[in-house]
């Protein structure tokens, strides 16, 4: 498409050269200019393992409506990873890892712009010591997802959250009375 010189975006490829090769890391519109933020760097590969950075790793976990915010989160959006553990007569919640993005929802890297999509697995973007964590939690503990604002990049963990667990009403003891001897 022809666009005015004045008007091109900062970054945008002029030639066609420059993109041959180049897997989109983002859904692509007609008639927009691409960018380089758009495109997988050079060599990266074709589709999930493109849009993982260098130095970080893609893991996929099992979730369900709840789990899953209900079907909110979709890929390019943010979650915070919560453990939810007995200790003693208590249930503790845990922030386990925090702005951890989400790459893919079921086997899609898009979906229609804030449509909801249950789904059974979102794969996110990990750190290696960050996937060996959650790779512990997912195999001891409960875990949930917890959607968060992109634009919240504040680490703001308070003390973890307990919460009693109800205790368990016993039925009264039953009296046991001496029966009358049939004897006397």
């Amino acid at each position: 498409a022809d666009w005015p010189k004045a008007s091109v975006p900062k970054g945008a490829f002029t030639k066609i050269e420059d993109v041959v090769g180049r897997v989109t890391v983002t859904k692509m519109v007609a008639g927009k200019p691409l960018v380089a933020a758009e495109l997988a760097g050079e060599g990266s590969g074709v589709g999930l393992v493109a849009q993982i950075r260098p130095g970080y790793r893609a893991m996929s976990i099992r979730v369900d409506e709840v789990i899953g915010v209900g079907g909110f989160i979709l890929p390019s959006t943010y979650v915070d990873i919560i453990a939810v553990e007995k200790q003693g007569e208590k249930m503790v919640g845990n922030t386990v890892l925090e702005r951890i993005q989400v790459l893919a929802v079921a086997q899609e890297t898009f979906v229609e712009e804030g449509k909801a999509k249950l789904v059974r697995t979102v794969t996110m973007e990990l750190s290696q010591r960050q996937a060996e964590k959650l790779a512990a939690q997912i195999n001891q503990n409960p875990i949930h997802l917890v959607l968060r604002n992109p634009t919240d990049l504040g680490d703001q963990v308070d003390e973890p959250v307990e919460v009693k667990q109800p205790v368990a009403k016993r039925a009264p003891t039953p009296k046991v009375e001496q029966a009358p001897s049939a004897f006397s």
